[in-house]
């Protein structure tokens, strides 16, 4: 931050929350993540990385599997199939006026990231604590990783929201200082 008054006052900032919503658009899933986690620094170690890619699974499955109904199985037969279909499915009713949304939340050093999608929703309940032997596949790692790199995850009833908590964190740059942050809330 250039400014070292706004660099001192933010220091202070006790907490700040952003709302987006985004198109079932694959492309966005990695400029996305890599902007909400922009929004915070993490101590030792890659903690921003982490959040980083937590959300970016977050994202990808309420795009991929939730609004577009994309099977995650096909990507182990046939990769580029599975972004083929994604791709036409983005463009075609009613997939294509589906929405993501996406609640960043920063308190006191806690980060809460809540991620909805349109689609039907999953059975969480039984895939969240299965084994983490997917890790080698292609699919079916999502969960795993949001498990393994976050404070915690919960889901809704219905299993199209997500909700991550982490902790250990403070706000990086002028977001604290900016009033219209928190413009477009759900």
């Amino acid at each position: 931050m250039d400014d070292p008054v706004a660099a001192i006052a933010l220091r202070y900032v006790d907490a700040e929350a952003i709302y987006l919503t985004i198109p079932s658009d694959p492309d966005l899933v990695a400029t996305v993540s890599s902007f909400i986690s922009s929004l915070v620094e993490g101590g030792a170690g890659n903690k921003t990385g982490a959040l980083e890619l937590v959300i970016h699974e977050a994202i990808s499955n309420a795009i991929f599997q939730g609004n577009l109904e994309v099977p995650s199985e096909i990507k182990s037969a046939d990769f580029g199939k599975f972004y083929e279909i994604a791709k036409l499915k983005s463009s075609e009713r009613p997939y294509s006026s589906r929405k993501v949304y996406i609640a960043f939340n920063y308190e006191r050093g806690a980060v809460t990231v809540k991620v909805r999608d349109e689609g039907e929703g999953f059975d969480w309940r039984k895939d969240l604590w299965s084994p983490s032997a997917a890790l080698d596949k292609p699919f079916g790692r999502g969960l795993a990783i949001m498990r393994e790199f976050s404070s915690g995850i919960a889901f809704n009833t219905e299993g199209n929201e997500v909700t991550m908590f982490f902790n250990g964190f403070s706000l990086r740059g002028q977001m604290a200082l900016n009033p219209e942050a928190g413009a477009g809330r759900q």
